[in-house]
């Protein structure tokens, strides 16, 4: 049963997490920690909506079944991280989507794998944030990439 993919109904919010319905009734834990790879600021959303989780922890006789989002969307995570790995290179233009801004630059998320554009990539503009929001489609271009370290410079394409 540990490692199985199961799908349930997030029935209720409870002490450290929230109490899961699978299919066929049976009630599971979902760990506050293990809802997703990011912090999510409105958990009571999450109430009532169907998802898939993976099956950390089964004990038979304890009737306890312990639950994970986080570990199907790291899976996931991963593997759009590696394939973008494969196809960046220095030169090359694509899109991205602005994912945080800060005084410095703007991060970009390329598909699982963050980019900095730097504010001096940015011409003449006090703060990134006159120039974009989060969420925010742009056309970027991979100035530097240094696929050990896994950090990518970005320029407006």
């Amino acid at each position: 049963m540990q490692d199985t993919i199961v799908e349930g109904t997030i029935s209720q919010r409870i002490k450290g997490g929230f109490s899961v319905t699978l299919c066929g009734g049976m009630k599971a834990f979902l760990p506050g920690s293990q809802v997703d790879i990011l912090p999510i600021r409105n958990l009571d959303q999450m109430v009532g909506r169907v998802y898939r989780f993976k099956v950390i922890k089964f004990n038979k006789k304890r009737n306890n079944i312990v639950l994970s989002r986080r570990a199907l969307l790291q899976e996931k995570h991963d593997e759009l991280k590696a394939k973008t790995l494969e196809r960046l290179s220095e030169g090359k233009t694509l899109q991205g989507i602005v994912k945080n801004i800060a005084e410095y630059g703007v991060f970009v998320d390329l598909g699982g794998i963050d980019g900095l554009l730097h504010i001096t990539n940015l011409g003449k503009v006090g703060h990134p944030s006159k120039l974009f929001q989060v969420g925010d489609e742009i056309t970027i271009k991979i100035l530097k990439f240094n696929p050990e370290t896994e950090r990518i410079s970005l320029g407006l394409a």
